[in-house]
Formats: structure tokens, sequence, C-alpha cells
């Protein structure tokens, strides 16, 4: 279940089954509802000025912009007959919910903007998919990514960039992330592969990464988290020029003697990561959003990489999260 989960300009967080939100808030996506915050919350997502939230009966719960499925009050989706909500993963204008019953018959929908026939192309959830054991689902900015079981792998939507064009003889997957026309999925040796746009450098996997537990990909990068806590990043540093400058944009973690159990990419160039004892650091580009300096900490300019502010209690640890917890925290 993510605990963890950025997009263009806010962030939200599980800490004891409650949920926290921080960022821009223009549609109100960062005003947790009351009726949320009674009930025991297991993952979360973000998408474009929107927030949702699934709890532990099953029940998926979004606030934020009134663009897409949501009003700037909670909206509350109930179960599907005998099905309930396992899954959730959001970017952009869409949002894609895993469902199973108690026989583990599983089923996707997909909320989007009903007046996009772009978007109604998308929510097409192709037969065949419907029709195997879902394990992940991960939405894209233009097409949705599944992991299927046996470790297999399944795209649909917009394929511009080849990003529907799964490598053949992909095997042994365990885990996936969607970015902005690039698919990036994780092997069961903890090894990463990409496919897709590549005019940032975005599918250039290091080739020294190894024993890689999580991946999340924004839009022209991607990070990965490896077993000893590490963030690698690869992608927009050498390729993105900033809106006012001409010094390349520099993703790499800040944060050198930090060791990381959760990261999060966001569309608009920043990552968010959870260190193992419970603090949450946040960094990448202050332009793209037009971030104001009330919510950074630190500029580096000859770099050009900000360290935004996060909330104060969020800045401290918590002795509960420990090293042996990663895997729940991670999974």
């Amino acid at each position: 279940m993510t605990k963890l989960s950025a997009n263009a300009s806010h962030t939200l967080f599980i800490r004891s089954g409650k949920v926290m939100a921080w960022g821009t808030n223009s549609q109100k996506q960062c005003n947790i509802p009351s009726s949320v915050n009674h009930k025991k919350i297991i993952s979360v997502a973000t998408g474009l000025n929107y927030s949702v939230a699934l709890d532990s009966s099953g029940i998926l719960h979004t606030w934020g912009g009134n663009f897409l499925f949501c009003n700037p009050k909670v909206q509350k989706y109930p179960r599907h007959r005998d099905f309930k909500a396992i899954q959730i993963s959001a970017k952009g204008f869409f949002t894609a919910v895993l469902l199973q019953n108690h026989e583990k018959k599983q089923k996707i929908v997909v909320l989007h903007r009903d007046s996009m026939q772009h978007d109604k192309k998308i929510a097409l959830i192709p037969t065949r998919i419907q029709q195997n054991s879902i394990l992940e689902v991960s939405v894209g900015l233009a097409n949705i990514t599944v992991l299927l079981e046996g470790g297999k792998v399944a795209v649909w939507g917009d394929n511009q960039f080849g990003q529907c064009n799964v490598p053949k003889n992909l095997n042994n997957i365990i885990a996936i992330s969607t970015g902005g026309g690039t698919n990036n999925v994780l092997t069961c040796d903890g090894q990463v592969i990409s496919w897709g746009l590549n005019n940032r450098g975005q599918c250039n996997v290091p080739k020294d990464l190894k024993d890689v537990v999580k991946i999340s990909a924004g839009t022209g990068f991607c990070a990965a988290l490896k077993s000893d806590g590490k963030v690698i990043v690869w992608g927009n540093p050498n390729k993105l020029i900033s809106k006012t400058t001409s010094m390349p944009l520099d993703m790499s973690c800040p944060f050198k003697n930090k060791r990381f159990i959760d990261i999060s990419s966001t569309p608009s160039r920043r990552i968010v990561a959870l260190t193992a004892d419970g603090a949450v650091v946040n960094w990448g580009d202050w332009e793209e959003y037009n971030w104001q300096d009330s919510q950074l900490t630190e500029i580096n300019k000859t770099i050009k990489r900000a360290i935004f502010k996060v909330p104060s209690i969020l800045q401290t640890t918590m002795p509960s999260y420990q090293e042996d917890n990663i895997s729940s925290l991670l999974y």
C-alpha cells in the first residue's frame, strides 16, 4: 500500500493511519475532510490538484479539484456490489482503482473526465486485462500499466512514444511505475528496465544500478530506492534546462547520509522521500510551479536544486519506524 504520494504541487502521507497533506492548496486538495480523518487510511494517491485515499474497509475517498470526478468536498465511492478497492493509483487527470471480491476476482475502474474523448479511450480497459489476475496498477499521464500474476506486464492508452510496446520476453517483474510517456519495471533480482519516451535520458538506466527495491517515475526522470537505503536518480540532470537560466537541473539526492525506505516522484520534477526513522524530505525544481521562498528551506542555484519545507511534525523521527519495518512501509 502507498503511504507516500506526491504530485505536481502537493503531497500526501499516512502517519498512524491518518492522512497529512501539504503544498499548494489552490483546489483545497490539502484540506483533509473530517470524514476521512475518522477512517483508518491504508493508501493514498495524488493527481493534478486532487487527492485520493483508500480506507481499510475498501472505500475510496476523493477531494480537491472539481474539474475531475471530485468536488471540493469529499466524495465516497462505495464498493461495486461485493467488490472492494484494494489498490489505487493516480496521475494527472486519471485515477485507477483495483477492485477485488471475496472470491479473489478482480477488475479495474478508471475515474476520468467524462467530457474528454482521449480520457475515455484510456478508461476502456482491454478485456484480456480484466480476465487476468492483477497484482498492481500504475497510472501515467496518458496510459495505464498493470502487473499481472506470473510477473507479466500489460499497457494500454496513448502509444505515441512506444510506451505500450512491452519488450519481448519481459518476465519476473515484481513492481511497476509509469511516468510521462515512459514505463519502468523492477525485476525480481533488483534490476530496472525502462522503455518509451527517452528525450531526457529517462530510459537510460545506470548500468551499475542493482539491488533496487522500489522505483518511482516522474516526468523526464526516474528514481530508484536501493536495498541499502540510497536513492539513485537518472534522466533530467543532463538534459533539462531551467526556465530562467541555462543551468541544468540536478535531481540527485542531497541527503547523502540519510537512509530511505520510500520515495515518490512527481510530474513537476520533485522527489519526496521517507527516511528509515520516519522523517520526510523533499527536493527538486522550485521553478516549475513557482514555489515561493516561504515554501523552501534551501536553494542551490549553482546546480539548480531546492529543498522544500515539510510540516514540522514530519521533520522529526518516530521510534516506530525501524529498519525491520521496511517491508511493510514499501509494500
